[in-house]
């Protein structure tokens, strides 16, 4: 484009025409120099100071109400979704995530009334949350002149100084020496690139929700076609992408598709995503993705790892979160609506699989807890979410894409609040417990109903989600309900009556049941390394005690082949027997199988030909024992743990040899057997259903998680 010419100087001055020509006409005709003129910079315009002038109001204010003057605000903290932030408010929470450049507009997602955390004092502070540098710097405000400003205290400029005065310590987890390193050549090639998302997107992602796909797709399509120059925070998401979706591919799927087997595949992105790590300082991190990548980490060393190390992993994980402010719905408000959206959805995958890990590791002090008040994810699909919507989506009626995660987190947030379950894990929580309101669930039933009628009611069981969802979040329920109703109806005397035994017995059949369903249906092929990691043990618990006493009827025959498919399917009499979970389990089963027979050798005067079941006969093959049960199982103490000789079972997604499945002494110790505990029942004595060997549970649960009944949500 050619440089504009303009008038020269006298033409400008006498206001004539100029033809722009070096001399012009019009000095030629004069005979005077043509000086051509030059652009002057544009003057700069100057912004009204309304920063300041809104800073001295609140100073004015603030001296106002010392004088026991009320003033009027200027703007209602609770105007909704179209209310605006002043500049003030924006810098204070632009600095309280570290980044000065960046000023966020506060964004409500249901102001009308307070969270459920938020007391009246904090509605005081902008966005809701009061920090110590924002109170001490408030308070020297009020006697201090403008010009002093700049010497305040911010949380940004004290996280910078940690950021100078420390190196890099983020190898502290994954070994010593790991320093940022190119990953460009650990990627897969691009074609690779793009199936691996496609698998996340069909088997990982419906299940999790922690990604906006059209978002995510289009920089995963960018970045593959120049990965040296790729963001390292999204380097860093799209390896934890690569190993969840190798973690939920069957070994023959990975070798037709890659050519490679899969735990070579797995292993290779597990030590990319650590690095990953590594390069974007995510010990220090207050980037979400960086976190997201993390939980996907976490999520697929799951199988291969003890789950007490995962647990404080995990812990980690939630401590990160807390830091950034993901547990706190004021926090959360001060971000755009799709960022807290985001937000929310993540510390509820962290807080799910926290309770289920810690549960393994015999922890009781998980983060499902009432102590915090992130609210729960909205129902909408991720057509009704992009990065620069101005005000939060309205939620749907009936499935949407986050069906499964609303389904998750609507019933895991009645259980941390639940009477039962806190008088178990947190009694010292129970004050802070949120009381069911008018037209809330009071019981396990009503949220069964509320979830019927409000999501899976209008599910198309053709659709893989809908199917999964369905029989997934029934057997959460079904877990749940054998756990409030150990709670509610065992005596210490007579055990739990015979009606309240019959529902526990066909609540557990069912849960067998719905784990077969999502094993063996098409639909839910992608979904198997979820249930995987949610064997439902709880419910063969109950069943091995019921059948051992009831041995004829309608409901027991259901039970017997609910096992014997649940067992083919999940290939059970495979494992080892040296595994203690299983040895007791299979010992178990037979003494039960062997009442049935003694039961059935006469019905009505004629002898019966009871056909034993194949899977009976691989765990009698496999103890060596053709009618009774290793000797050894019988003497198990109460307390005194098993020998320490287990094997990890692969098949069923979780490790056997923690302290969750062989028992720990220390349980025991701080339960007290003599039931001095509010809660005496949780002390796992198997006796509560009647006669029983009580070795098998009390040695199977450290942290006393009865029938998984210490963080449930995730068996």
């Amino acid at each position: 484009m050619p440089p504009r010419i303009l008038a020269c100087v006298l033409c400008q001055q006498r206001k004539v025409r100029c033809d722009r020509k070096s001399p012009c006409a019009n000095c030629i005709k004069a005979q005077v120099e043509c000086i051509p003129s030059t652009l002057q910079p544009r003057r700069r315009r100057r912004q009204f100071p309304e920063s300041d002038l809104l800073e001295r109001l609140r100073r004015y204010e603030d001296l106002l109400r010392q004088k026991g003057v009320e003033v009027e605000p200027l703007t209602h903290p609770r105007l909704g979704v179209n209310s605006a932030q002043s500049p003030h408010d924006a810098h204070d929470a632009s600095d309280s995530e570290g980044d000065d450049e960046k000023v966020r507009k506060t964004s409500s997602v249901g102001l009308d009334k307070p969270s459920p955390g938020e007391t009246e004092a904090s509605q005081e502070w902008p966005g809701g949350r009061k920090t110590f540098w924002r109170a001490i710097n408030r308070e020297f405000r009020a006697t201090r002149d403008s010009e002093y400003d700049s010497d305040e205290f911010e949380e940004a400029t004290i996280e910078k100084s940690w950021d100078q005065m420390y190196d890099n310590n983020d190898h502290i987890l994954f070994g010593s020496g790991m320093e940022p390193k190119n990953l460009t050549l650990l990627h897969p090639d691009p074609v690779h690139i793009f199936r691996l998302w496609h698998v996340y997107l069909d088997n990982v992602n419906p299940l999790l929700k922690i990604t906006h796909s059209p978002t995510v797709q289009q920089q995963i399509i960018e970045a593959s076609s120049n990965l040296s120059e790729i963001d390292p925070a999204l380097e860093a998401m799209m390896f934890g992408i690569y190993s969840t979706a190798i973690l939920s591919m069957a070994d023959d799927d990975c070798f037709n598709i890659f050519g490679q087997d899969r735990e070579t595949l797995i292993l290779r992105y597990r030590n990319g995503c650590q690095q990953a790590l590594i390069n974007v300082s995510f010990l220090r991190t207050t980037n979400l993705r960086v976190l997201g990548a993390l939980f996907l980490y976490l999520l697929s060393i799951r199988q291969n790892i003890d789950p007490r190390s995962l647990s404080a992993m995990l812990g980690m994980a939630a401590r990160i979160a807390q830091r950034m402010g993901l547990h706190s719905e004021a926090h959360n408000k001060e971000h755009p609506p799709f960022e807290a959206e985001m937000r929310r959805r993540l510390w509820w995958q962290i807080v799910l699989l926290d309770g289920r890990i810690g549960e393994m590791a015999g922890s009781k002090d998980s983060t499902m807890n009432p102590a915090w008040d992130c609210s729960l994810p909205l129902n909408v699909n991720d057509s009704d979410l992009y990065p620069h919507i101005k005000e939060p989506p309205a939620p749907r009626d009936g499935a949407t894409e986050c069906l499964f995660i609303m389904l998750r987190c609507e019933i895991a947030d009645w259980i941390r609040h639940a009477p039962f379950y806190l008088d178990f894990c947190s009694p010292f929580l129970k004050p802070l417990a949120r009381q069911p309101g008018p037209g809330q669930p009071k019981t396990l039933d009503e949220v069964e109903e509320m979830i019927e009628a409000k999501y899976l009611k209008h599910c198309d069981l053709q659709i893989p989600l809908h199917f999964g969802s369905s029989c997934l979040s029934r057997s959460f329920v079904g877990k749940w309900r054998l756990g409030e109703c150990i709670a509610q109806h065992h005596n210490p005397e007579t055990g739990i009556q015979q009606p309240h035994r019959n529902k526990m017995t066909d609540n557990a059949i069912r849960m067998i049941e719905l784990d077969t369903l999502v094993r063996t249906c098409p639909l839910t092929k992608g979904f198997i390394w979820f249930a995987d990691y949610h064997f439902p043990f709880p419910a063969y618990v109950a069943l091995v005690q019921e059948l051992r006493r009831s041995t004829i009827g309608p409901l027991v025959d259901r039970a017997w082949e609910a096992i014997r498919i649940n067992f083919d399917e999940r290939k059970l009499a495979t494992l080892s027997i040296r595994s203690v979970l299983f040895r007791h389990m299979f010992g178990l089963l037979i003494k039960a199988w062997e009442a049935r027979e003694a039961a059935l050798e006469s019905v009505d005067g004629q002898p019966l030909h009871l056909t034993e079941p194949q899977f009976i006969t691989d765990i009698r093959a496999k103890t060596g024992k053709e009618k009774r049960v290793d000797e050894a199982l019988q003497g198990l103490s109460l307390t005194t743990p098993p020998p320490l000789s287990f094997v990890q079972t692969p098949e069923m997604g979780m490790d056997v040899n923690s302290d969750f499945f062989m028992g720990g002494g220390q349980a025991f110790d701080a339960l007290a057997m003599g039931g001095v505990e509010p809660m005496g029942m949780w002390n796992m004595d198997f006796n509560m259903m009647g006669e029983f060997d009580g070795g098998f549970g009390n040695n199977l649960f450290p942290g006393m998680q009865d029938l998984g009944t210490g963080a449930l949500g995730s068996w």
